[in-house]
């Protein structure tokens, strides 16, 4: 009796898993797509920081860090007033834990674009995360009063995604 009504229940898991798995496999060969068109894009033109910046961010995507932040590297070396880059840059190193990079990068940034939103938002997550309390507060009210509303928007998924991380460990 209850093998009659586990089968369906195993059905769909399985159907759901191997969906999950083609999505992502579909998403990966996407991003090998955009490795392949950002290098064609930086052949033709080397000097061209924001193909580089951008080939790196794909590398980042695909989690391959330390691609992404030698492309960074690369587009800061061409355009050393890029301040995307080194955002993008403290966010590879902030995703290997490397939070003192990360903090040089998020503040060499905000020296170059005081207004940049997501630099003083990512500067707030590395200096919480060295527990410089003090200096994380002000990095994220001065992305607050850049714009309220990316910060609340980031700060929502955060705490979203701790929620899912919890349950995954209640799952197991």
């Amino acid at each position: 009796m209850i093998t009659k009504h586990l089968i369906p229940i195993l059905v769909i898991f399985c159907f759901i898993t191997m969906s999950a798995f083609a999505n992502d496999q579909s998403k990966t060969q996407d991003l090998e797509q955009e490795i392949i068109k950002y290098n064609k894009l930086v052949l033709q033109d080397s000097k061209n920081a924001k193909y580089i910046n951008a080939l790196g961010f794909t590398y980042y995507k695909l989690n391959q860090i330390p691609d992404a932040i030698n492309s960074f590297k690369k587009a800061i070396a061409l355009d050393p007033d890029y301040a995307i880059a080194y955002n993008n840059m403290g966010a590879a190193y902030l995703s290997m834990k490397e939070c003192v990079k990360a903090e040089d990068a998020f503040k060499t940034a905000l020296r170059l674009d005081t207004n940049y939103v997501k630099a003083a938002y990512n500067l707030s997550v590395a200096l919480f995360r060295q527990k410089k309390y003090h200096e994380a507060l002000i990095a994220y009210k001065k992305a607050e009063r850049i714009d309220a509303a990316y910060v609340e928007m980031r700060f929502s998924a955060s705490k979203a995604m701790e929620k899912i991380k919890g349950k995954e460990v209640e799952g197991r």
